[in-house]
């Protein structure tokens, strides 16, 4: 792994390897301050770790070297030869190296306040562990909230990625972390140094990517879909990204306890994202409409914001389970080829995620007095005596 030149973020890097010993392991790793922007340090007991030094465990494996090349105009040129058939094959051509384990150095250091912890001799080491705990934590979040076995598979994580999309650039990309399903893992590119927190670093960042690896596994896997045979029309593709990355907001940021958990990474997304904010459906969020911008994330704020205002309420736990259901709720309503379902609509999305929320007694009423003032109408679609 090349070195990357210090950044304020190196300070918290500061030693050397080993393999885990048995047991909760006490790991130090990146957590968020508590005024936004802030970083502070912290030693979480990593118990899912089977070896330090590769960051390989139960809930994640950690991977270098990996490059990706997603070229779209290649990859239809592979359809038409019939090289690519299917997710396998696909997955084959646009990854060139599939990568290794890595090889971090720790060592068991006494830390001013914590005691004894594992710390990584370098930024990479550091980061690599911090997303390693982010991913642990967010996974045992689900799991409480009754996420399925088949579900609680390692979930790969591609560190340091080579990744070109040529869509966008011919140009390496940087700086961000995002799930790629085609991957069935989490990319972490490469991060410069700056005055944000990287993406790679923030918890509240990697638990939002591993939504989007719950719903990939309960809407796609489970079902059997592939990528390659989806063929939704767009407006209810549209519709269920941005349902997609509300749930990844809510879960972002009820796993660290943060509603503008993006802002250490993005200033900029800091009002823009903050759940705590109070949305409602607006027709100008929504396909059809002449003002519309195709902004998943614009309307997945209305869901966010919804889950996050009754979790304030009734606490994050009882709505993550409540939001699992939900998702079973979606998938039985879904055919197992997404391209035969018939076109959606938002309300009747937020009233599916309501079905799931309205089986725990205590948020029934809550519930649906919240969604139906973010969505008009779900409410009733939902069954609720309003």
């Amino acid at each position: 792994m090349p070195p990357l030149r210090p950044s304020r973020l190196l300070t918290l890097a500061l030693l050397a390897a080993s393999c885990a010993p048995e047991g909760q392991l006490p790991l130090a790793v990146v957590a968020l301050g508590e005024a936004d922007g802030a970083l502070s340090l912290e030693v979480r007991p990593v118990g899912t770790l089977t070896h330090l030094s590769s960051l390989q465990g139960e809930a994640a494996s950690l991977r270098v070297g990996a490059r990706v090349n997603l070229d779209p105009v290649a990859i239809q040129e592979a359809i038409f030869r019939g090289e690519v058939v299917d997710d396998q094959s696909l997955r084959a051509f646009i990854l060139k190296d599939e990568g290794a384990p890595p090889a971090a150095r720790f060592d068991l250091s006494e830390l001013e306040g914590w005691g004894p912890a594992y710390l990584g001799a370098d930024l990479h080491a550091f980061s690599m562990a911090s997303a390693y705990a982010a991913v642990e934590g967010a996974r045992a979040r689900a799991i409480s909230w009754g996420l399925r076995p088949a579900c609680h598979a390692p979930l790969p994580i591609y560190y340091d990625l080579h990744y070109v999309d040529h869509s966008v650039s011919p140009h390496p990309l940087i700086d961000d972390a995002a799930y790629f399903d085609l991957l069935g893992g989490l990319m972490i590119l490469p991060f410069s140094p700056g005055e944000t927190l990287p993406a790679a670093l923030n918890p509240g960042v990697l638990s939002h990517e591993y939504a989007h690896a719950l719903w990939d596994c309960l809407l796609n896997k489970l079902q059997g879909t592939q990528a390659v045979d989806r063929a939704l029309d767009p407006a209810s593709d549209f519709l269920l990204r941005a349902l997609n990355e509300g749930l990844a907001d809510f879960v972002g940021a009820g796993v660290v306890g943060r509603p503008r958990y993006l802002a250490s990474s993005y200033p900029e997304l800091r009002e823009r994202r903050d759940v705590s904010t109070r949305r409602a459906l607006s027709p100008e969020l929504l396909p059809g409409h002449p003002d519309f911008v195709a902004d998943p994330y614009a309307l997945g704020a209305v869901y966010a914001a919804a889950l996050w205002e009754l979790s304030e309420g009734a606490g994050v736990d009882p709505v993550g389970a409540g939001m699992l259901r939900g998702l079973d709720q979606l998938r039985a309503r879904l055919p197992g080829k997404i391209e035969q379902a018939a076109p959606l609509d938002a309300t009747t999305l937020a009233s599916w995620v309501l079905l799931g929320l309205r089986a725990d007694l205590a948020l029934d009423r809550p519930a649906c007095e919240i969604f139906e003032r973010a969505f008009p109408g779900a409410g009733e679609a939902a069954g609720c005596a309003l």
